[in-house]
């Protein structure tokens, strides 16, 4: 978090900045070069491929990415093979389609095949059990009614935790100048697909930039003593959040698990 902090350049940014590494662990800071306040949340694995019916690493025929033309849902895959599940990246932007469709509600609930018009019904299904969406057409990759809310949890904790943020900060998303996105999921996400689902406020969406392996550069830096001396000057000036305990997360959390329209 240190190193990414660094390559963010949060200490020596008069904008105010927030930086987000989004995993298993959603570690995130807001601030500048006059305070930086930091917190975690426990996001849960979903956006990297765990508990999900289909979900896997963004490996070759991994989905990638999932847009609309033409009212029907299109995919694209890691190396262009042929889809045999679902990443992180795809995730968020399935999950975002399925909500311009009208194919997941503002609740999170999958509609069932009936519930939908002719061309849409033909995505919908059961998969032992459950309530499904085909996202190709040859209907070997789907999302599940368990998928979306694995989703939701994921998303509610991330988007909570910058909201008690900005709360302690006395400051709005008016206020932030830039989004640093980090992380092997983080930096693949599309900031439009994260803001169609709440992930983060719409108001963020264009202001968020991909810094790649921020920690990988950030630990580099840290080889040199010049730099070690600003990862430590960097740590030392931080400030931690805890929000397992915070009254403010909690309602925020509760807030944030519904799609927004």
């Amino acid at each position: 978090m240190t190193a990414g902090l660094h390559v963010a350049g949060l200490a020596r940014s008069p904008k105010l900045q927030l930086y987000l590494d989004i995993g298993t662990n959603g570690e995130m800071a807001l601030g500048s070069s006059g305070r930086i306040m930091c917190c975690a949340t426990a996001a849960g694995p979903a956006f990297e491929g765990a508990n999900i019916a289909l979900g896997m690493p963004a490996l070759r025929g991994a989905v990638s990415a999932v847009s609309i033309e033409d009212g029907e849902l299109t995919v694209a895959t890691v190396g262009g093979a042929e889809p045999v599940g679902i990443c992180g990246s795809g995730l968020l932007d399935a999950v975002a389609c399925l909500l311009d469709l009208g194919i997941v509600d503002e609740t999170g609930r999958l509609l069932e095949a009936g519930e939908a018009n002719r061309d849409l019904a033909r995505r919908l299904g059961r998969v032992q059990g459950q309530r499904a969406c085909y996202l190709d057409a040859g209907r070997r990759v789907y999302l599940t009614q368990g998928d979306v809310r694995s989703v939701q949890l994921a998303k509610a904790a991330l988007r909570a935790g910058m909201e008690t943020l900005m709360d302690e900060m006395h400051v709005s998303c008016d206020d932030v100048g830039r989004v640093a996105l980090a992380g092997g999921f983080g930096s693949h996400l599309r900031a439009a697909s994260a803001a169609r689902i709440g992930l983060i406020p719409a108001a963020l969406e264009h202001k968020a930039v991909s810094l790649g392996n921020a920690a990988g550069k950030g630990a580099a830096a840290a080889l040199f003593p010049e730099g070690r001396a600003a990862l430590e000057h960097l740590a030392a000036s931080c400030t931690y959040l805890e929000l397992s305990t915070s009254t403010a997360f909690a309602a925020r959390y509760l807030d944030a698990m519904g799609f927004e329209a």
